[in-house]
């Protein structure tokens, strides 16, 4: 229940919640907080350490067994680096959560002036606790509901939005180190995703000397692999349903092919393969796909092949995606989805004229000459391009899993009233799915739809009825499957976040440099 709001002083609720006026006179000196202590993630237990360098240097490591996560802020550039140990940059909601995070612990929200960017909403009752209420905002487009107890001042509970994700983390076991108070538990949990984060404070040091080279983003990520070939491995794949099939051998016995999937964030082994080769379980974490999210299992894989390269320590996600393979390939086993963690490694060439995939060695390539570059960057690990449809631009994923085509989500449909401007549209409906579930849609034809410079006429495009998973995304605007995307040869170049595409004379000369 909240109460009326009432006069009261913003400034007074946040200077008690760190401590009072001595605290905030100590804070102004901070050079450094280094935070250490012990983490458990859906289950799978771990540690944690969590260095900040004002005014605004950030980096967060959640370290487990077989795995570890993180993410940092160097000043300007947001990044992360994924469960098999390739970096990557993050823009947009991703780099909001981390700047949010920068500017709550850096313990900003004290010294902004402006009252524009914080709001008194009045009193409420929550597990019968009286909290004051004050929304505070980072920037323009970013929110965070903060709770303050109003008879110990301590704030015990912040909620954050980025696009898909609502997160509320608890906060509680105050301590008062050098006159701040400092929660030493934290509890974070994310709606729909079945996702729960605890960290315990252990240490806590003040002013140690950091390093800034501990923030920045390195482009060269964990080698975790065997290039066997000088320059390149030239395979081909099964096309199957619109669905690229790649063969490959798991831990030098199991010989499958799996699906290419620049729209998965991380690889994933299909279950029924996983149980069969009795992969070590090591922890769970939340998966999104187009119609949903799930919980997945994780698991390590000492190898996989393809021709001669040869990946190791892999930690892959484990589901059952019988829907999206509900039998064999040439009396081979469906294996699961070859994720960003291969292809963010390696440059790849996708010709789908000779169904040909041409892995380069990182280290000494270059892509074939006359072709269409468009820079991209991630949304959760997943690589988007600007596209438009007449002059509506948007941010579209590159979706080697989608076999449906072109998919523009509601959001995006109903902002700028594009209904109107789509054609022929089909009353039967179309199932768009794959992980988390699947959801139906309508068919439409659209005048125009240009991707780099390559302007594409009378385009089906599928409109989902419902706002599910990936399709609710207010940040992404639609989705560029096969059928779109195999009218092209193209090049991925994940280490300069680019594609390329290539008309027929690009086909042509790609196939005489390969």
């Amino acid at each position: 229940m909240t109460t009326p709001i009432q006069a009261v002083s913003i400034s007074s609720i946040l200077t008690k919640s760190v401590g009072g006026k001595k605290a905030v006179e100590r804070i102004k000196t901070l050079q450094s907080v280094c935070i250490s202590g012990s983490v458990n993630m859906n289950g799978t237990k771990g540690t944690f350490e969590y260095l900040l360098k004002f005014p605004n240097k950030y980096l967060l490591s959640l370290n487990f067994p077989n795995f570890s996560m993180v993410q940092g802020f160097d000043g300007e550039t947001a990044w992360q680096q994924d469960i098999s140990g390739q970096k990557t940059k993050l823009t947009g909601s991703s780099k909001k959560d981390i700047l949010s995070s920068v500017y709550l612990n850096t313990f900003s929200f004290l010294f902004d002036d402006s009252l524009n960017n914080k709001k008194y909403l009045g009193k409420t009752v929550i597990n019968n606790k009286e909290y004051y209420q004050i929304m505070l905002h980072p920037f323009p487009d970013d929110t965070i509901l903060a709770y303050y107890n109003i008879l110990s001042g301590h704030r015990e509970l912040f909620k954050t939005k980025q696009d898909l994700t609502n997160t509320t983390t608890f906060e509680s076991s105050y301590q008062t180190i050098e006159n701040i108070r400092i929660p030493f538990f934290l509890k974070t949990t994310i709606e729909k995703f079945n996702f729960t984060l605890t960290q315990t404070i252990e240490n806590l040091i003040f002013d140690k000397p950091l390093d800034d080279s501990l923030f920045l983003f390195q482009k060269q990520s964990k080698a975790s692999y065997q290039f066997l070939s000088q320059n390149t491995i030239t395979l081909k794949f099964e096309f199957h349903n619109d669905r690229i099939y790649i063969p490959v051998t798991i831990n030098k016995s199991k010989k499958m092919y799996m699906l290419l999937d620049s729209g998965a964030g991380t690889s994933i082994i299909h279950q029924p393969i996983a149980a069969a080769l009795n992969l070590d379980s090591v922890g769970f974490v939340p998966a999104i796909g187009a119609a949903g999210t799930i919980n997945s299992q994780l698991v390590r894989i000492d190898s996989l092949q393809m021709s001669s390269l040869r990946l190791y320590n892999m930690i892959a996600g484990s589901l059952d995606l019988s829907l999206l393979l509900k039998q064999k390939i040439n009396k081979v086993d469906f294996g699961g989805i070859l994720g960003n963690d291969f292809l963010s490694q390696f440059p790849i060439l996708l010709n789908f004229h000779t169904q040909e995939l041409t892995i380069y060695n990182p280290k000494d390539y270059q892509a074939p000459t006359n072709g269409n570059q468009i820079p991209f960057e991630y949304y959760n690990l997943i690589p988007t391009i600007e596209c438009s449809i007449g002059s509506v631009k948007g941010k579209f994923i590159i979706d080697l899993g989608n076999s449906i085509g072109l998919i523009l989500h509601p959001h995006f449909i109903n902002t700028h009233n594009l209904i109107e401007k789509i054609n022929e549209k089909n009353k039967s409906t179309q199932l768009i799915g794959g992980i988390g579930g699947i959801t139906d849609g309508t068919v439409g034809v659209i005048d125009s739809f240009k991707i780099g410079s390559q302007l594409l006429l009378d385009e089906k495009v599928y409109l989902p009825k419902n706002s599910y998973g990936l399709v609710s995304s207010k940040e992404i605007d639609g989705n560029i499957g096969i059928s779109l995307l195999k009218r092209f040869t193209i090049f991925f170049d994940f280490l300069q976040n680019k594609i390329i595409l290539y008309n027929e004379i690009g086909r042509a000369s790609c196939r005489e440099r390969v």
